[in-house]
């Protein structure tokens, strides 16, 4: 049977495919560019274009944006304009909605921010990645959490934490090598001993102890 956080993940990924793919082709940039991250104006389309050819003016909202990758992550600074399409971008004519209806010849009611402006796809697939992980997150500091349980009531493993701690003055992998030596005397295999060990002393397989944390001592 699938995971929960698996089949969550199945379930975001046609949404998360689709902003990337649309969100991506949304908008007019300003002048070409290739870089992973950058900051430049933009302008969204709100209205069909006004004439024939080109060079026809169309009604758009012009905004500032952080994107990844041609994805925006941040929008702001939005201003209603028309809007021309060159080589390089755009050129812009900002106004208020009336002005721009009488330009226009647009319905001032619809001139208004679209609903898409508020969903970067950037920023909301960062979004449903985030929530898509915090089960996964949990699930596995559950499982971390089980299995340190069941070893420290292990007694092959309570000695060997003995043995952890028996030379302080040594460094960590000196002491994990001494608890090592314990458990394959118990018939552990070194690599599982040595994994499950560090695991309850709160160190890497090298030895290097966690600070954050504290090591477990048996009575």
């Amino acid at each position: 049977m699938l995971s929960s956080p698996f089949r969550l993940g199945t379930k975001l990924f046609v949404p998360i495919v689709f902003a990337l793919c649309f969100g991506r082709a949304s908008g007019v940039h300003a002048r070409p560019t290739i870089d992973a991250i950058h900051s430049r104006e933009y302008v969204m389309p709100i209205a069909p274009r006004g004439g024939e050819g080109d060079d026809a003016e169309s009604l758009g909202l012009k905004y500032e944006r952080v994107s990844v990758f041609g994805l925006d992550v941040l929008r702001w600074n939005a201003e209603f304009c028309l809007y021309t399409v060159d080589d390089l971008g755009f050129s812009y004519l900002p106004g208020s909605p009336a002005q721009l209806s009488a330009l226009s010849g647009v319905s001032e009611a619809e001139i208004r921010i679209p609903l898409t402006y508020y969903l970067p796809p950037g920023g909301v697939s960062i979004v449903i990645l985030g929530l898509a992980g915090v089960p996964w997150l949990v699930r596995a500091q559950r499982i971390r959490g089980t299995r340190r349980h069941v070893l420290g009531a292990d007694p092959r493993y309570r000695q060997a934490v003995a043995a952890f701690h028996a030379h302080p003055e040594r460094d960590e992998a000196y002491r994990l090598d001494a608890g090592v030596r314990v458990l394959v005397l118990h018939g552990i295999p070194p690599d599982v001993g040595r994994r499950n060990l560090a695991l309850l002393c709160n160190v890497d397989d090298e030895g290097q102890v966690d600070g954050n944390k504290q090591t477990p001592t048996f009575s």
